[in-house]
């Protein structure tokens, strides 16, 4: 399946629906709505949900300067 162009929307009806959520909460919620057809890989995922973050798209539930430098567990 080619997601060229849609992953992004996909992802954002998935917040919008779900509310803030981790990156692997985010891709169990899209598996399941999706009935298994969307069972992306975290390498997918999670540059998508970054580069939401980046273009102001979908924004975090902590500002960036509360951000752990590693990035674990940040809500999108």
């Amino acid at each position: 399946m080619d997601l060229r162009g849609h992953l992004d929307l996909l992802l954002l009806a998935t917040l919008r629906d779900g509310g803030p959520a981790h990156g692997y909460a985010i891709m169990a919620s899209l598996r399941e709505r999706s009935l298994g057809a969307f069972d992306l890989p975290e390498g997918t995922v999670y540059p998508a949900l970054y580069r939401g973050v980046a273009v102001a798209v979908a924004i975090s539930s902590r500002p960036a300067r509360h951000r752990p430098p590693d990035r674990r567990r940040t809500p999108f």
